[in-house]
């Protein structure tokens, strides 16, 4: 299972003028596997997703949490090892876009980085933008079954053994259990 925390709860992203940002971190723990792969989606819609005036969105990893507040133009730093997971993109390819943020461990918890920038072109007119980011974990070295029935960890073999069983008891009693009457 994977738990995720974010710096900012509930996430509510004020408007932004031309060249602002606004910046905030989600902490990722691994409990339960000793490790997965992990990936992280992206999406949006709305007017400001995309063309000129379009927010832009950056996501960085560091292996601890970063030092600094988040907020409006907030510069938060972290130490050796921080990483680009998504550079300047914007949400103007539609639909969702996956990008990997590796394989961690149980012991490892990253902290996700995430900017959502104005351009300091944009004229600054109003607009819309619904946008959704999410983390997925999964265990990458697991064989999908060979069977295209899924696998439940329930063993119904013998319940189905036991059903045909009592339905041939029943059709026997059926069938010699019935009593001829004689007129």
């Amino acid at each position: 299972m994977l738990r995720l925390t974010s710096s900012v709860y509930p996430l509510d992203i004020p408007s932004l003028g031309p060249g602002e940002s606004f910046s905030w971190q989600v902490g990722a723990v691994l409990d339960g596997p000793e490790s997965a792969t992990a990936t992280v989606e992206l999406q949006g819609s709305g007017s400001l997703s995309a063309g000129p005036e379009a927010y832009t969105v950056t996501a960085q990893s560091c292996p601890v949490q970063w030092s600094g507040t988040s907020g409006r133009n907030a510069t938060l730093l972290c130490g050796p090892g921080a990483r680009q997971i998504l550079a300047v993109d914007s949400f103007s390819s539609g639909g969702s876009t996956a990008y990997p943020l590796g394989r961690f461990t149980s012991t490892d918890h990253p902290w996700l980085l995430f900017r959502l920038e104005r351009p300091a072109t944009a004229a600054g007119a109003d607009g819309t933008l619904a946008f959704g980011i999410g983390i997925v974990a999964g265990d990458g070295d697991r064989t999908p079954p060979a069977e295209d029935l899924s696998i439940t960890g329930a063993n119904v073999f013998p319940y189905l053994v036991g059903a045909a069983g009592l339905t041939l008891l029943g059709a026997l009693l059926i069938r010699f259990g019935r009593v001829t009457r004689q007129p």
